[in-house]
């Protein structure tokens, strides 16, 4: 006969497998399943709630150091060893995805594929650049700048040379809103015109500029602003 600690896991467990983590999962319940696969027989939610606490979000313990992470009680080497495979796999992954990705050539095939690459940003802001040849192949995902776009140094420099490198003819650009909407601001639509008026010197065609939020995202160019 199960005990109640194996039930509330089968249950925890069973909702993930039937939902996955919808957009309004707490962070801490997220890291209470994980932790599940490493601490067998302890109630692994107040250690979850600790994590989040400590460091302030999910990706902000993904990333933190082994050496500060075994400093919370309950939180083994064996512990903070699975929570840094985490970004490893999600790392491995991502460059996976962008290897096996055969075109991309519609606005709802490009939101999607940056949906999951940007999953891996849910707190910070990050600029990027979709490379591709006239077949809407994707020759290249790069990280452009990270931080608040309003007031980071977008590099056109980098765009143009990250281009050049990869001998793409048509370019997508992107960005998110983390806990914001997907509404354009002004300095969108200028970073957006400099961006294409550069490109377009070297013969490169920017073709897009997606902005992503919440689990959504919109097109520049749906909206007639490329």
């Amino acid at each position: 006969m199960l005990h109640e600690h194996e039930k509330h896991r089968l249950r925890v467990k069973k909702k993930f497998l039937q939902n996955g983590f919808p957009k309004a999962t707490p962070q801490h319940e997220i890291l209470e399943l994980l932790l599940f696969y490493s601490i067998p027989r302890r109630d692994t939610n107040p250690l979850a709630h600790q994590l989040i606490k400590k460091f302030g979000s999910i990706s902000a313990v993904f990333n933190a150091p082994v050496s500060e992470l075994v400093k919370i009680k309950g939180i083994t080497e064996h512990t903070a060893t699975l929570i840094k495979l985490i970004p490893e796999i999600s790392r491995i992954y991502s460059e996976d995805l962008n290897s096996t990705v055969s075109a991309l050539n519609s606005v709802d095939e490009v939101g999607t594929y940056l949906l999951t690459r940007y999953a891996f940003f849910a707190d910070e802001e990050v600029f990027s650049l979709l490379s591709m040849n006239n077949k809407g192949k994707l020759l290249s995902f790069d990280v452009i700048a990270k931080g608040d776009i309003s007031s980071v140094n977008i590099s056109i420099r980098k765009i143009i040379e990250i281009s050049l490198n990869t001998k793409s003819t048509t370019a997508i650009i992107a960005h998110n809103h983390p806990g914001g909407l997907v509404t354009p601001s002004e300095s969108d639509f200028e970073i957006t015109s400099q961006i294409k008026t550069a490109l377009g010197q070297i013969g490169v065609n920017l073709i897009d500029h997606i902005i992503l939020a919440g689990g959504d995202f919109i097109s520049l160019a749906d909206l007639g602003k490329i």
